[in-house]
């Protein structure tokens, strides 16, 4: 018989603030059935974003913890094409690459727009010197606090999120499905489609700064495999082929 999620979110805590062994929520929902399990993490998903968005989510540890069974589970949702799963899949997809401290200073390069990347300038007597804007390096290393650009891409995963009001009812359908067997069921790839936010408005607008940021945008998205694709479209035609090709790539901000 069929039961509910918020039903067999219920039994599992109802027993966990019984339990005497200090089991967690975890532990306590898989004593039931693994369908209780993705209750217990779809339920708490729905509940901590909807009250504080995934940074709330991720604060009280259940990125942690739940991460991997939900991208497990929106890739039986997607298989069992049901609506919202492939959104899902695209936020904690992206959000799995994130590093886990959000305390940390993060280093990124970007080609400076003096010398093009070259390290190198023509002096007032056609000789070449080190450019002084990279010290010759041919890029500019900026740094930058981890929590400032994954809060963004956090809050655009809120909006995502709240744009859509029907999350519990895809839920509910997954749990409501959750033994069919998808082995006969073939995709090729499981894709990315959320694109990650670039912050150009107010930068140096110098083609190879653009490139910079748009790359790095995609590295810490964990789209590393966009980026060499990116570079050929973006180097294949003029300045407002690449501004296209990078509205292509991210969301520019």
């Amino acid at each position: 018989m069929e039961k509910d999620l918020q039903t067999l979110m219920n039994e599992v805590y109802d027993a966990w603030r019984k339990d005497t062994t200090n089991k967690n929520r975890l532990e306590m929902a898989d004593s039931f059935s693994p369908i209780h399990v993705a209750a217990v993490q779809l339920g708490n998903l729905n509940y901590q974003v909807e009250n504080g968005g995934f940074l709330q989510w991720w604060d009280n540890g259940h990125k942690k913890e739940d991460i991997h069974d939900l991208i497990e589970m929106c890739k039986k949702g997607i298989l069992l094409n049901i609506e919202s799963f492939q959104k899902l899949y695209d936020i904690l997809s992206q959000v799995n690459d994130f590093p886990e401290n959000l305390d940390e200073i993060s280093y990124a390069k970007y080609t400076c727009s003096n010398c093009g990347g070259e390290g190198v300038i023509e002096d007032w007597d056609d000789s070449q010197v080190d450019c002084e804007e990279c010290c010759g390096d041919g890029y500019i290393e900026e740094e930058e606090y981890v929590n400032e650009w994954v809060k963004d891409e956090l809050n655009k995963f809120d909006e995502i999120y709240y744009n859509y009001d029907g999350w519990l009812k895809d839920f509910q359908q997954l749990i409501n499905r959750f033994d069919e067997n998808t082995d006969g069921i073939i995709i090729e790839e499981f894709k990315i489609t959320v694109k990650p936010i670039c912050k150009l408005v107010g930068t140096d607008g110098n083609a190879f700064s653009v490139m910079a940021k748009v790359r790095e945008s995609l590295r810490k998205a964990g789209l590393r495999d966009q980026i060499d694709s990116f570079l050929q479209e973006a180097t294949s035609g003029d300045y407002n082929h690449l501004l296209a090709v990078c509205h292509k790539y991210v969301d520019i901000r």
